[in-house]
């Protein structure tokens, strides 16, 4: 076995850790983002029992999308940094590897703000019952996490449940923005449908990381 084989061996192993570590990280963030809504509604009938529903609509569940959202960027955060250090192994020169970390914290910096800005639009606009804030919030969320994903799977291998998780999505999206959502009782039916979906999605994911090992 000469140089070349034993080069090409790692970049295999080496992509092979990527595709677990990434698998893991949906794994992680189909069963975080499946809980939201029912956190939500937990929070939000508690509140209302003890009549403080305007304490849910503007802290409770504010904090709670943050929370979200930051263990959310964490997760990914971690993935990435495997990625990097992955990638940097067959990088020869220092200014490649400047190159690629300054590029990287751009780019994660700019969809965190992204992100924080659609979930931003949702909330006021699902608060004051304005369709077009949260229309233009729902498809800015929808958009980042369609090119996320493509992104994500590119790296940990596209399956059927993702594609199930991406419809879900997409349903549960464009129930924000029909005039029925405020009648709340189809978009009951949809966040749970999307719900079983996510955790599914979810169980899989882990029992294929488990299984490569």
């Amino acid at each position: 076995m000469d140089v070349r084989d034993l080069v090409r061996d790692a970049e295999e192993i080496s992509r092979k850790i990527v595709r677990k570590q990434y698998r893991l990280t949906l794994a992680k963030y189909y069963l975080l983002w499946s809980t939201l809504s029912v956190v939500i509604e937990l929070a939000y009938g508690i509140l209302s029992y003890i009549h403080a529903p305007n304490l849910a609509y503007y802290f409770v569940i504010p904090i709670i999308y943050v929370s979200y959202l930051f263990v959310n960027f964490n997760l990914f955060r971690k993935a990435g940094q495997v990625y990097k250090r992955l990638a940097l192994t067959f990088k020869s020169s220092e200014e490649k590897e400047s190159t690629l970390m300054t590029k990287s914290k751009v780019i994660q910096v700019t969809v965190a703000f992204l992100y924080s800005l659609s979930f931003l639009l949702i909330y006021f606009g699902i608060t004051f019952s304005n369709l077009y804030i949260t229309g233009i919030g729902a498809l800015m969320f929808s958009v980042l996490f369609s090119v996320g994903l493509v992104r994500v799977t590119m790296l940990a291998g596209l399956k059927y449940y993702d594609l199930m998780a991406s419809v879900s999505l997409i349903a549960l999206t464009l129930n924000l923005v029909l005039p029925k959502f405020y009648l709340r009782n189809e978009f009951y039916l949809v966040s749970f449908i999307f719900t079983i979906i996510w955790i599914f999605a979810s169980y899989k994911s882990f029992i294929e990381v488990i299984e490569g090992e």
